[in-house]
C-alpha cells in the first residue's frame, strides 16, 4: 500500500493498523479483499467458528456437505483460518445423567465420516467442542483425526459418554500436550463411576500446560475432584470455573479440596452451587492472595444469605480483588437481607462490583433502582452496578 505522494507504508504498521479492529468482523472482512498481505493478516484477526452436526438418525444437513465442499476446493484457504470448532453427535439432548437416547449405528458411520472429512482441514484450531456423542462409538480414525488438531488450546466435553473417566484423561493428555484450558460438563461413565485409583496414576507433567479449568461436579467427575492434583499440577491453574451438582456428603469436601489447592495461584473464580441447594457451607478465600476476579453465579436468595456474607468475610487477605459479580432473582428483593449484603461487599477492595438481576427473561427489570436503593452506602462509592442477567447465557463462563 502506497501514500498518494507514491510513498510506500511501511508493513509493520499496515499490520498494526489492521491489529487495532480486532472484534470488528464486518470491517476485517472489507480489508481482506485488500490485498493479498492484508488477507492474511485480517483473517488471522477474525474470530472463525465452525459449528457443525449430524441428525440422530445420519442426515446429514446440506450446510454440512457444502462445508466440506468448501474445504475440499482447490485452492481453498478457508480451513486454515477457522479457530473454534463445535462438532454436535447424533445422541439425543440429556434430561438427566439417567435418561439418554443414543445415535444409531449408521448415525456413528455418518459422524465418524464427518470428522474425518473436516478435521484434515483444520490447521490452526484453538478450541474444540464436542457434544451428545458416545465417544467408543467413533472411528478410530476420527479419534486419530481429532488428535491430530495439535495446535487445540482448549477442550469442551458435553454430554459425552465414556467407558471410564480414564479415557477422556488419556486422549485429552496424550493428544493436546499445549493444552490451556479445559471444560467437563454433564459427563456420563457407561462402566460407572470408578476409584481414584484409576486415573490417579497419570503423568501430571501432560497437563502441564493446562492454565483454565470449568467443571461440573457430579458423582461422574468426582474421581476428577478428588484425584486433580495428581492429574494435572493444580497449582499452575489460574482461572476455575466450579459447579457443584454432588448430592452426597462429601461433596463439599470434594469442592473445599480442589480450591485449596488451586487457591494460592488463582486470578478468577467463579461458583456455582444453584444445583445443589442443600450446599450451604462457606467458601474460605483467605488463600487466594492472588485473585482479581471473583464471581458468584449461585443466585443469592434469603436462604443464602449467610453464606454469601461469610464468604465474603474470608476475603480480607485478598487485596488484589478487582471485579466481583454475584447474582439474585427479582423475586427475592423483598426478602433479601440488604444491610448484611452491604456489610460484607463494603469489605471488599474490589473497584467493581456487578449485582446481576434476573428476571427470567434476560431484559433489563425496572426493579434495578431497588437494588441500588437497598445499599445506599456502596452506591455512593460509584463501585456498584446493577445489570440484567441474559437469558440462557454463558456471562460467568471463562
Amino acid at each position: 500500500m502506497k501514500f498518494i505522494g507514491g510513498e510506500r507504508i511501511p508493513y509493520e504498521l499496515q499490520d498494526h493498523i489492521i491489529a487495532q479492529l480486532e472484534g470488528d468482523g464486518k470491517t476485517l472482512a472489507t480489508c481482506s479483499l485488500i490485498s493479498s498481505r492484508w488477507f492474511e493478516r485480517s483473517r488471522s484477526l477474525m474470530d472463525i467458528s465452525l459449528v457443525t452436526y449430524i441428525e440422530r438418525d445420519g442426515y446429514i444437513p446440506p450446510r454440512a456437505m457444502d462445508l466440506i465442499t468448501l474445504l475440499d476446493a482447490p485452492h481453498s484457504t478457508l480451513g486454515r483460518f477457522i479457530q473454534k470448532v463445535s462438532i454436535l453427535g447424533p445422541d439425543v439432548a440429556w434430561i438427566s445423567l439417567e435418561e439418554f437416547d443414543r445415535g444409531s449405528k449408521y448415525a456413528y458411520e455418518e459422524y465418524s465420516w464427518l470428522i474425518e472429512a473436516i478435521c484434515p482441514h483444520l490447521c490452526h484450531v484453538r478450541a474444540l467442542t464436542l457434544r451428545l456423542m458416545t465417544w467408543s462409538r467413533i472411528s478410530q480414525e476420527a479419534k486419530h483425526q481429532l488428535g491430530s488438531l495439535s495446535s487445540l488450546l482448549t477442550i469442551t466435553w458435553i454430554e459425552v459418554n465414556f467407558d471410564t473417566l480414564a479415557d477422556l484423561v488419556q486422549f485429552t493428555g496424550r493428544c493436546f500436550r499445549n493444552l490451556r484450558g479445559l471444560r467437563i460438563d454433564r459427563l456420563r461413565l457407561d462402566k460407572g463411576s470408578e476409584s481414584e485409583s484409576s486415573i490417579s496414576a497419570w503423568d501430571p507433567n501432560t497437563f502441564s500446560s493446562l492454565r483454565a479449568l470449568t467443571l461440573l461436579g457430579e458423582d461422574t467427575t468426582a474421581p476428577f475432584f478428588s484425584s486433580s492434583s495428581t492429574i494435572f499440577p493444580v497449582h499452575n491453574i489460574d482461572t476455575l470455573y466450579l459447579t457443584l451438582r454432588l448430592q452426597y456428603v462429601s461433596g463439599p469436601y470434594l469442592l473445599r479440596s480442589i480450591l485449596d489447592a488451586t487457591a494460592p495461584n488463582l486470578s478468577a473464580l467463579t461458583l456455582d452451587t444453584s444445583p445443589c441447594r442443600s450446599f450451604s457451607y462457606p467458601i474460605s478465600l483467605s488463600q487466594m492472595v492472588k485473585l482479581r476476579c471473583l464471581r458468584i453465579a449461585t443466585k443469592i436468595d434469603p436462604s443464602l444469605v449467610e453464606w454469601f456474607t461469610e464468604t465474603l468475610d474470608s476475603n480480607s487477605k485478598t487485596s488484589k480483588l478487582e471485579v466481583f459479580c454475584f447474582c439474585i432473582h427479582e423475586r427475592d428483593l423483598e426478602d433479601l437481607d440488604f444491610p448484611s449484603i452491604e456489610r460484607a461487599l463494603l469489605g471488599l477492595n474490589a473497584s467493581i462490583i456487578t449485582a446481576f438481576l434476573d428476571n427470567d427473561h434476560g431484559t433489563e427489570s425496572p426493579l434495578a433502582e431497588k437494588v441500588i436503593q437497598g445499599m445506599p452506602r456502596l452506591s455512593m462509592t460509584g463501585r456498584l452496578r446493577v445489570k440484567a442477567l441474559p437469558f440462557e447465557d454463558d456471562l460467568f463462563q471463562m
